[in-house]
């Protein structure tokens, strides 16, 4: 699935809070044309997002569990992110 068809296919509010939409944004604007490969830091992400660091971080695990983000979890190094929809 390419990055526009990923946000079209994304549920409204109240399904995904606007903070967790801004975030998958900031996600996605690190991703490559298929919508993985994103490895930044959490700080990146809040910094771009306006979101405190430690809510980036339990947000994005949050997206996860839910099935819209897959992550590669690397030990001290940040986690590469691919999009993801639930379901999948």
């Amino acid at each position: 699935m390419n990055k526009f068809e990923y946000l079209k296919a994304l549920p409204p509010a109240p399904v995904l809070s606007h903070a967790d939409k801004v975030l998958l944004l900031a996600v996605l604007n690190h991703t490559d044309q298929h919508g993985r490969n994103a490895f930044p830091k959490a700080s990146t992400l809040a910094e771009e997002t306006g979101i405190h660091r430690h809510d980036v971080t339990k947000r994005l695990n949050e997206l996860e569990r839910r099935g819209y983000l897959i992550g590669e979890h690397r030990p001290h190094r940040p986690t590469v992110w691919a999009l993801s929809l639930p379901g999948d």
